[in-house]
């Protein structure tokens, strides 16, 4: 029982942090490039990344949104009718 320690300071906990990756940090957004140093060279804005971001986490925030409610409008549905 004393190998297992308590709480915060046990070692299983320490092994499991110690195992887990970083997580990432915020870094400066910088402008995407496509084609390098080619005569094809073009790039995307940062305020075109920010924007597209956004849009995809409101239409994913409208999907589960969506889901939930069909999920639980269900479940009630097939009670409502004794299924």
């Amino acid at each position: 029982m004393s190998k297992i320690g308590s709480g915060a300071t046990s070692p299983l906990v320490n092994n499991l942090i110690s195992a887990m990756p970083v997580l990432p940090a915020y870094r400066e957004c910088k402008p995407l490039y496509f084609f390098k140093d080619m005569p094809a060279e073009f790039y995307i804005d940062c305020e075109k990344i920010e924007w597209t971001r956004r849009v995809i986490g409101f239409l994913f925030y409208c999907l589960t949104f969506l889901t939930f409610f069909n999920t639980f409008t269900g479940l009630l549905r097939n009670k409502a009718e004794g299924v």
